[in-house]
């Protein structure tokens, strides 16, 4: 028999590669961090002689989910936006930056936003914005695995002076993490329209010598564009390029997208609250793209509501099954995002030599059951209260329901805390 480290044996697995598959009474054998096999349960006990074994009878085991556009470091200031009217929530959000934005702030927002995210089935959050090293220390303290928007711009902010300060931070950043096992790093043009060609040259040198991701983030205002003509002529759009917030695009950019190989990111509760709902319900008919799904500000970085309603806004356009919108969904929340973020080779589907990350979801409740397809039951009926576990590299993070490593109590003060000085200044 093999020794390994982990035996995690479960009613389902999906394991996302190949398509539209579901397991029965399947087993994931863990061992240094690494995925060795998934087999039935009794053939993976004859060959495995495991550490620890992890029964899960009444579980769907999937990828762990992957947030391609999260918004931790405002995870505190997301919920004054509720007072105000969704049409200046970017003016509003851009005041609260500017009074209340330090590193305190961002490290405090990230570790609720990471305990939240780890609670919800959630192994990887992309991030971008300032104070980058304080959401990578943050988050790679919990073992947590991310990828880290390296900020540029042109104007001046609390974090840089200039765009020179910028990339040298930002490639500071990245030399720092550059051999660390889980955290990744990207470069994100904070505002593109308004950035000179100079200093997007000087970053597609870099993404283009390091090999590096791009995160653009489309406008807010419904007229607003990305000067997509440019970004081309500079060579910034290509299948190393994702998009958040891509259903404010119109359909010719989102053309342009799908030509260059680029991903789009899809926030539906974001868009929807922000009166973006009529490109939120037609971009998932753009079937050339790879999409991913992400939080943006919708809160309590819940990733599964993100999927469910993506498919039920999919599925009101078209007669299309509620089984292939399930899987077509469960893959842009794992696979779709790690694509997204370079990191497919690694991470987004359940596969012999990818990293073990998990989420393992309890259908054993009133809600999710009876059981007949277990992928639609987990898209369309669970929630993220019933994820028990989720894995990063094989360490549990999560297990029968429970934070591992976080200190919630803590975090939640420090949260509780920021909440009250927020209020005073609201009211």
């Amino acid at each position: 028999m093999e020794n390994i480290d982990t035996l995690f044996a479960a009613r389902w697995v999906i394991p996302v590669e190949p398509a539209a598959q579901v397991l029965q009474h399947h087993a994931v054998a863990i061992h240094q961090g690494r995925i060795l096999a998934i087999a039935p349960i009794e053939q993976a006990r004859q060959r495995f002689h495991a550490a620890q074994v992890i029964e899960r009878p009444q579980h769907v085991v999937l990828p762990g989910l992957v947030n391609a556009h999260g918004r931790a470091s405002l995870s505190l200031l997301a919920p004054a936006l509720a007072t105000h009217p969704a049409a200046v929530w970017p003016a509003q959000l851009r005041a609260l930056q500017d009074r209340w934005l330090d590193a305190g702030l961002v490290r405090d927002a990230t570790e609720l936003a990471v305990a939240a995210a780890i609670a919800g089935g959630t192994t990887c959050l992309a991030e971008q914005h300032l104070f980058p090293e304080v959401m990578a220390h943050t988050i790679a303290a919990q073992g947590m695995r991310a990828s880290i928007g390296l900020p540029v711009l042109d104007a001046p902010t609390v974090w840089a002076d200039d765009a020179g300060q910028y990339l040298d931070k930002a490639l500071a950043l990245h030399d720092e993490y550059r051999d660390d096992a889980l955290l990744r790093t990207a470069l994100a043009p904070l505002a593109p329209a308004t950035t000179s060609d100079a200093t997007l040259e000087r970053l597609r040198r870099a993404a283009d010598e390091l090999e590096l991701p791009i995160m653009l983030t489309a406008p807010e205002a419904q007229t607003g564009a990305l000067p997509f003509d440019r970004l081309q002529q500079l060579g910034l759009l290509s299948p190393l390029t994702c998009v958040n917030h891509a259903s404010r695009l119109s359909a010719a950019q989102l053309g342009v997208l799908a030509q260059a190989g680029a991903s789009a990111v899809l926030c539906p509760q974001t868009e929807l609250r922000t009166g973006h709902a009529a490109a939120a319900r037609n971009l998932p008919t753009l079937d050339r793209l790879n999409l991913a799904l992400g939080t943006s500000l919708s809160g309590h970085a819940d990733l599964l509501a993100e999927v469910r309603l993506a498919a039920l806004l999919a599925g009101s356009q078209g007669d299309d099954t509620a089984q292939r919108q399930a899987h077509r969904w469960l893959h842009a929340a794992t696979l779709g995002g790690a694509q997204a973020l370079g990191m497919a080779e690694d991470i987004g589907s359940l596969q012999p030599g990818k990293a073990a990350d998990l989420c393992c979801i309890d259908l054993g409740h009133a809600g999710s059951e009876p059981v007949l397809d277990a992928a639609v039951q987990t898209v369309f009926a669970a929630s993220r209260l019933q994820v028990s576990d989720t894995l990063v590299a094989g360490r549990a993070l999560l297990q029968a329901g429970r934070l591992t490593h976080l200190d919630l109590p803590a975090v939640l003060e420090r949260a509780r805390h920021w909440q009250t000085r927020l209020l005073a200044a609201v009211s």
